[in-house]
């Protein structure tokens, strides 16, 4: 069989997430031999014990975990931004220095993904680069204000790193470099990234790394909006192949909403409730939302979307004025 390394940062918030997507992965990936690095922070050994049972359930796989707790005093001389309050998620800048006897490749998954499909074809994958990944869909504006030189910007939650590319364009001195210019991150890692490797990431399918946005809106709607915010992403024939044959979902915030919390709407919520069950049974309750249009009917809600995103801005504006009288 062939061999698989995976890594995940994680914290006790994300920590189910990181189960779901860690079953999914074993669940959809049978064929492989799967080494499994977890770096976490403050994980309570119950917790770790949860991650040792998924694995348990699968004989393809090895499990290697790492408290980096000790690490952070170390990366807080670099001033990182912590990213949602930790620095757990600036450890994927230093992997090859944290993980003991670091293999030559590393698939990076952020921990609320979802793997639905083999992975073979990335394991195969011919990589030029040291960094793949997939587009990100934030705008130019906001990835030329960080560096006007940037030409693409791609999302970090999914990464195939090659450590012995990373070492012949020197990455960590790429990084440091980059450090030292006391940029204005908003993204801290991904940024990073961004900008260190601006010569030196090679794009991903789409299939590697769907947002739920990617599956909301219909392809015409979703080209639209990229050419809005004029953002250079993947052609019509991409984005259609990606959707009919997904390899990795990510969760990530849709309009205020996680699958993990009570809603209608989130496009991935029953393969996450799927997966999820299988981990706890029918045990776990969803996190409150305290958002007033959650639990709308999900077809009116993309109705009241589209619908949005349609309106002329004049009629908008027309509207705005009526409703504030």
């Amino acid at each position: 069989m062939q061999n698989l390394n995976v890594c995940y940062t994680v914290n006790q918030k994300y920590l189910n997430p990181m189960l779901v997507s860690i079953y999914s992965l074993l669940e959809n990936n049978s064929n492989v031999n799967v080494c499994l690095y977890i770096l976490y922070e403050d994980l309570p050994l119950e917790e770790q014990e949860k991650i040792e049972q998924i694995v348990l359930n699968f004989s393809n796989c090895q499990l290697f975990m790492y408290n980096i707790n000790h690490i952070f005093p170390e990366m807080e001389q670099y001033k990182i931004p912590n990213w949602r309050g930790t620095k757990i998620a600036n450890a994927r800048l230093f992997l090859s220095n944290i993980i003991p006897n670091c293999p030559d490749s590393i698939l990076y998954l952020d921990s609320d993904t979802i793997v639905v499909g083999n992975l073979n074809e990335l394991i195969h994958y011919s990589q030029k680069e040291p960094i793949s990944a997939v587009l990100d869909h934030i705008s130019k504006a906001y990835w030329q204000s960080l560096n006007p030189e940037l030409t693409h910007y791609f999302n970090s939650g999914v990464l195939k790193i090659d450590f012995n590319l990373w070492e012949k364009c020197s990455g960590n001195e790429r990084i440091m470099n980059t450090l030292r210019k006391n940029y204005h991150l908003t993204f801290p890692d991904q940024d990073i990234l961004n900008i260190a490797f601006q010569d030196k990431i090679e794009t991903l399918p789409l299939a590697y790394n769907l947002f739920p946005m990617d599956l909301f809106f219909d392809i015409f709607t979703l080209q639209k909006s990229y050419k809005n915010n004029k953002v250079e992403f993947y052609s019509q024939k991409e984005i259609l192949s990606s959707r009919k044959n997904p390899k990795i979902l990510h969760t990530t915030n849709f309009y205020d909403l996680r699958p993990w919390r009570e809603n209608k709407i989130y496009p991935f919520q029953t393969l996450y409730l799927y997966y999820l069950t299988k981990i706890y049974g029918n045990s776990i309750p969803l996190e409150e939302s305290h958002i007033s249009y959650a639990n709308m009917d999900p077809r009116l809600f993309k109705l009241i979307e589209y619908l949005k995103f349609y309106t002329p801005k004049d009629i908008k504006n027309g509207l705005k004025r009526i409703l504030s009288k």
